[in-house]
Protein backbone atom coordinates (compact mmCIF):
# COMPACT_ATOMS: atom_id res chain seq x y z
CA UNK A 1 0.00 0.00 0.00
CA UNK A 2 2.65 2.22 0.72
CA UNK A 3 4.01 2.19 -2.76
CA UNK A 4 0.96 2.94 -4.56
CA UNK A 5 0.61 6.35 -1.76
CA UNK A 6 4.29 6.73 -2.48
CA UNK A 7 3.91 6.61 -6.21
CA UNK A 8 0.81 8.76 -6.57
CA UNK A 9 2.29 11.84 -4.19
CA UNK A 10 5.50 11.90 -6.37
CA UNK A 11 2.80 12.35 -9.47
CA UNK A 12 0.57 15.15 -7.68
CA UNK A 13 4.14 17.13 -6.77
CA UNK A 14 3.84 17.80 -11.02
CA UNK A 15 0.19 19.10 -10.40
CA UNK A 16 -0.82 17.04 -13.68
CA UNK A 17 -4.42 18.58 -14.81
CA UNK A 18 -5.27 14.74 -15.53
CA UNK A 19 -4.21 11.21 -14.55
CA UNK A 20 -3.46 8.94 -17.23
CA UNK A 21 -2.98 5.53 -15.62
CA UNK A 22 -6.42 4.17 -14.20
CA UNK A 23 -4.44 2.47 -10.97
CA UNK A 24 -3.47 6.17 -9.59
CA UNK A 25 -6.92 7.66 -10.70
CA UNK A 26 -9.02 5.01 -8.64
CA UNK A 27 -6.25 5.44 -5.79
CA UNK A 28 -7.37 9.59 -6.00
CA UNK A 29 -10.46 8.76 -6.16
CA UNK A 30 -11.32 6.34 -3.17
CA UNK A 31 -8.24 7.65 -1.04
CA UNK A 32 -9.92 11.27 -1.58
CA UNK A 33 -13.84 9.62 -0.71
CA UNK A 34 -12.62 7.86 2.41
CA UNK A 35 -10.81 11.22 3.70
CA UNK A 36 -13.26 12.80 3.85
CA UNK A 37 -15.47 9.79 5.09
CA UNK A 38 -12.91 9.48 8.02
CA UNK A 39 -13.00 13.23 8.43
CA UNK A 40 -16.92 13.51 9.23
CA UNK A 41 -18.23 10.10 10.29
CA UNK A 42 -15.44 7.31 11.02
CA UNK A 43 -18.41 4.58 11.49
CA UNK A 44 -19.48 5.01 7.87
CA UNK A 45 -15.90 3.59 6.74
CA UNK A 46 -17.12 0.07 7.43
CA UNK A 47 -19.04 0.03 4.21
CA UNK A 48 -16.89 0.37 1.04
CA UNK A 49 -19.00 3.12 -1.05
CA UNK A 50 -16.89 1.67 -4.22
CA UNK A 51 -17.66 -2.10 -3.51
CA UNK A 52 -19.21 -3.39 -7.27
CA UNK A 53 -18.38 -0.78 -9.43
CA UNK A 54 -17.36 -1.88 -12.42
CA UNK A 55 -17.27 1.51 -14.77
CA UNK A 56 -15.44 4.51 -14.28
CA UNK A 57 -18.68 6.25 -14.35
CA UNK A 58 -19.67 4.31 -11.21
CA UNK A 59 -16.80 5.31 -9.48
CA UNK A 60 -17.13 9.05 -10.26
CA UNK A 61 -21.18 8.81 -9.28
CA UNK A 62 -20.13 7.20 -6.08
CA UNK A 63 -17.38 9.63 -5.16
CA UNK A 64 -19.76 12.25 -6.17
CA UNK A 65 -22.48 11.01 -3.71
CA UNK A 66 -19.42 10.68 -0.91
CA UNK A 67 -18.48 14.51 -2.05
CA UNK A 68 -22.34 15.71 -1.76
CA UNK A 69 -22.15 13.91 2.05
CA UNK A 70 -19.28 14.75 3.80
CA UNK A 71 -17.48 17.60 1.70
CA UNK A 72 -19.07 20.61 3.36
CA UNK A 73 -16.51 20.64 5.61
CA UNK A 74 -13.77 21.48 2.97
CA UNK A 75 -13.98 24.00 -0.09
CA UNK A 76 -11.31 24.65 -2.38
CA UNK A 77 -10.56 27.82 -0.98
CA UNK A 78 -9.92 26.65 2.96
CA UNK A 79 -8.41 23.58 1.09
CA UNK A 80 -7.05 23.96 -2.47
CA UNK A 81 -5.72 20.21 -2.15
CA UNK A 82 -9.15 19.15 -1.96
CA UNK A 83 -10.49 21.14 -5.09
CA UNK A 84 -7.57 19.76 -6.60
CA UNK A 85 -7.90 15.95 -5.87
CA UNK A 86 -12.04 16.21 -6.76
CA UNK A 87 -10.84 18.08 -9.97
CA UNK A 88 -8.64 14.59 -11.01
CA UNK A 89 -11.62 12.44 -9.76
CA UNK A 90 -13.84 13.99 -11.86
CA UNK A 91 -12.14 13.69 -15.45
CA UNK A 92 -11.03 9.83 -17.00
CA UNK A 93 -12.53 8.84 -19.95
CA UNK A 94 -14.71 6.68 -19.63
CA UNK A 95 -14.27 2.66 -19.80
CA UNK A 96 -15.19 -0.79 -17.62
CA UNK A 97 -12.63 -1.38 -15.23
CA UNK A 98 -11.36 -4.91 -15.24
CA UNK A 99 -11.42 -7.68 -12.69
CA UNK A 100 -7.80 -6.32 -11.40
CA UNK A 101 -8.53 -2.89 -11.29
CA UNK A 102 -12.24 -3.38 -9.42
CA UNK A 103 -10.22 -5.60 -7.01
CA UNK A 104 -7.51 -2.72 -6.57
CA UNK A 105 -10.30 -0.89 -5.13
CA UNK A 106 -10.75 -2.83 -2.26
CA UNK A 107 -7.35 -2.89 -1.48
CA UNK A 108 -7.02 0.70 -2.01
CA UNK A 109 -9.98 1.48 0.48
CA UNK A 110 -7.89 0.12 3.33
CA UNK A 111 -5.59 3.05 3.24
CA UNK A 112 -5.77 5.04 6.06
CA UNK A 113 -3.51 7.87 4.98
CA UNK A 114 -4.87 10.18 2.99
CA UNK A 115 -3.37 12.56 0.03
CA UNK A 116 -5.80 15.40 1.26
CA UNK A 117 -3.24 15.76 3.83
CA UNK A 118 -0.33 15.65 2.54
CA UNK A 119 -0.46 16.99 -0.74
Amino acid sequence: MEDIFSKTLDKLKDRPARLDDVGLWLFVTVNTARALIDSCDKSALDNNIFSGCATVREVQHRFDTVQGMYGRRFCGKKNPAYGYLCSLAAFFDERELTKEQAALIHEYYKCSRYLLYEI
